[in-house]
Order: C-alpha cells, then structure tokens, then sequence
C-alpha cells in the first residue's frame, strides 16, 4: 500500500500543470506624457539647389493617448518646434561701380519656430513582456510664429567678416505648414501606469507658397515618458 501512494504521487507530481508567472502588462485607455525630440532638418531651395546645411533642431511639448481597441492608439499634442535650414559655401559675386568685383563666400542660416499640433495613428503590432511596438503614421500642423535669418559674408576689400541677423514675426509667406510623418515607436512599462517612449519619426512639409525653400523633411526621435490612467 505503501508504495502505491508513492507512485500516485510521483504520476501527480509529473503530469501536474505548472502555472505561468510571466507578467503582462496591458495599455490603459489613457496615457498623457511629456516629449522631447532632438532633430535634424534637410531640404532644396529653388535658387540654390547645391550646399544645402543640414541643421540640428527640437520639439517638446505634450502629448495625449487614446486606446482605441486592442491594437490601435490615436495621439494628438502640442508642440513647441523649431527646424532650422541654411546654406553653406554660397558664393556671391560683388559689383563695384569702379569696376572691381570679386567672389566670396558666404553663409545663410534660417531658424523657424513652430507650435505644432499633431495627430497620429499607432498600431500595436508586438508585445513582449513590458516591451510594446508600435508603427505609426499622422499628420501635424505647423503654425510659424517666428523667424530668424542669420547671413553671413566674407568682405575681400577689408579682410573682415560680417554678420548681419534679423527677427521676423509677421511673414508674408504661407505660415501654417502642413506636414506627414511616420515612424515605430516603442514603450517600456515601468508599471501598469508609467511608461517610457522612444519614438523615431520622419516627417515631410507640404510647402506651398513657402518662399525659397522646395523641400523640407526632418528626422527626429521622440524620448519621453507618460502616465495611464
């Protein structure tokens, strides 16, 4: 009798079901957060399609989550966003009215400030663990409200460099830019309410009526964190 327990026990203890202790960690149907992107702008001007400066800019700001289902998130924010744009090694031919002229070289840099009102779409297409992944595509606006221009030129007659700047709040070219974007985003839940964002994102402007420039595109990453509730 005795060893028919120890043989019941051991069958039990073999086909026994051992339970799961992996934790997931699911979405909350809110998430609002702070952002905070370094990026870098790139482009064509009409006049100039040679030299282009690419040049470092950023965005921060708000952002806002909605769940709409198990897979897909609707974002929407508010930004405060400036991308730059320049030209380098731009030579320039100065007349004299004796006769003389020479070529310099000079540079242009343009610093542009947005409020940027976004809106995206984020598809949930992997979770592992605490780990989620997203594809995302969207829209923004992109509402100038200030600019500054920054020329500088080597003078041949002095030897000197001179620097002129100018600061410009109302603008007589298209001041509300449009702009797609996509990009993958992930999350790391630290818990079931705070999360840690690092979103690539590429984006390009529709620009219309945008004085000089033809084409501008940025690369940024969105780093932040965000609460659920």
């Amino acid at each position: 009798m005795k060893h028919l327990i120890l043989i019941a026990l051991a069958l039990i203890t073999l086909t026994a079901k051992p339970q799961d202790t992996t934790v997931v960690i699911t979405s909350p149907k809110w998430q609002v957060g702070v952002l905070f992107s370094p990026d870098v702008t790139t482009g064509v001007y009409r006049f100039y399609p040679y030299g282009y400066k690419a040049s470092f800019g950023f965005a921060t700001g708000l952002n806002a989550s909605r769940k709409l289902n198990k897979h897909f998130r609707l974002d929407f924010g508010l930004l405060y966003a400036q991308r730059n744009d320049g030209l380098k090694d731009l030579v320039l031919s100065v007349d004299y009215r004796n006769g003389f002229s020479y070529d310099t070289l000079a540079s242009y840099k343009l610093k542009n400030n947005f409020i940027e009102i976004p809106l995206k779409l984020k598809w949930q297409f992997k979770q592992c663990k605490r780990f989620i992944f997203h594809a995302i595509i969207g829209a923004s606006a992109n509402i100038l409200v200030k600019s500054t221009s920054k020329f500088t030129y080597y003078n041949g007659t002095t030897n000197e460099v001179y620097s002129t700047e100018k600061h410009t709040t109302n603008f007589t070219t298209q001041t509300i830019l449009p702009s797609a974007l996509i990009g993958i985003g992930m999350e790391y839940k630290l818990n079931s309410k705070l999360n840690i964002v690092l979103q690539p994102e590429y984006r390009t402007y529709f620009l219309s009526g945008y004085g000089h420039i033809e084409t501008l595109t940025a690369l940024g990453v969105n780093c932040g964190v965000s609460y659920g509730f």
